[in-house]
């Protein structure tokens, strides 16, 4: 159903933007651009699809995360001292990453000196992907047919 082996970078969020090359005013364009693109799509979006693409895990942590027989999971530490801390536990049902389980592995998401940078949220196919790019290195794109959000407060940025 879907092949993401064409699509291997972030369409909006590059390093190019996130890296300072562009000026200030083409970075803001490009977040704007992004936000535009999805008002435009959230009617093809499900609400949970939708509720991905404005959940904000910029500097999240990589708690855990399991993929097998087509469902993709992965629990995520995000937020800061401003809004408060979760735990986001996004599963995705008819998941295909861009990457093996192998690959997936070697990136050594859980580690302390891995985050997550910038994601963003987009069509593909009959459904959609969740592209996701990580400091210092790397990036995950998965393809769903659906996925869930569930959200848990926590009182601080501990990961156990």
């Amino acid at each position: 159903m879907f092949d993401l082996t064409k699509r291997r970078l972030m369409r909006w969020f590059t390093s190019d933007w996130h890296s300072g090359v562009l000026s200030e005013a083409q970075a803001e364009r490009v977040v704007q651009e992004y936000r535009q693109h999805i008002d435009r799509i959230q009617d093809r979006l499900s609400g949970k699809a939708y509720q991905l693409a404005h959940l904000n895990l910029h500097d999240g942590w990589v708690l855990n995360y399991t993929y097998g027989e087509g469902v993709f999971t992965w629990a995520l530490l995000i937020g800061d001292l401003q809004v408060g801390y979760e735990i986001a536990t996004l599963t995705y049902a008819d998941a295909h990453l861009n990457m093996t389980l192998q690959e997936l592995d070697g990136m050594d998401l859980t580690s302390d000196a891995v985050e997550v940078l910038y994601d963003e949220v987009d069509l593909f196919g009959e459904g959609c992907v969740h592209r996701v790019s990580f400091w210092p290195s790397g990036e995950l794109h998965i393809a769903f047919a659906t996925v869930s959000v569930a959200r848990v407060p926590v009182s601080d940025r501990r990961r156990n």
